[in-house]
């Protein structure tokens, strides 16, 4: 088989060859490449639930936070309007006792004329 029909079968054969060596490379190429994108997605998803669940904490966290410091306030606002009540009712003692004593005064005038 000598002539130009071996040559030519030789460069189909061969050529077919690098075909098929090139398509099996672009097969293992688009294989790895949906490996890592299949891993990469992967990947996101589980960073992508580690956010959520974090965020999640953050917000349980934040919420308990909000809670902690309005029971403060209120607890604060009640101590103030307790010790305003304390305050008014000193006062009101005050004046009570102050009118008494002018009253005690003026009894006590009109009783040496």
């Amino acid at each position: 088989m000598h002539g130009p029909h071996v040559s030519n079968l030789s460069v189909v054969l061969g050529t077919e060859l690098e075909f098929a060596q090139a398509q099996g490379m672009a097969v293992t190429y688009m294989q790895h490449t949906m490996i890592d994108d299949g891993r990469w997605r992967e990947q996101a998803m589980i960073d992508d639930g580690r956010w959520r669940e974090q965020a999640m904490i953050d917000d349980g966290r934040w919420r308990e936070q909000a809670i902690m410091e309005d029971s403060r306030k209120r607890e604060q606002a009640m101590r103030e309007d307790q010790e305003n009540q304390r305050q008014f009712e000193l006062e009101k003692y005050k004046i009570q006792m102050e009118a008494q004593e002018r009253k005690e005064q003026r009894q006590f005038e009109l009783e040496k004329e």
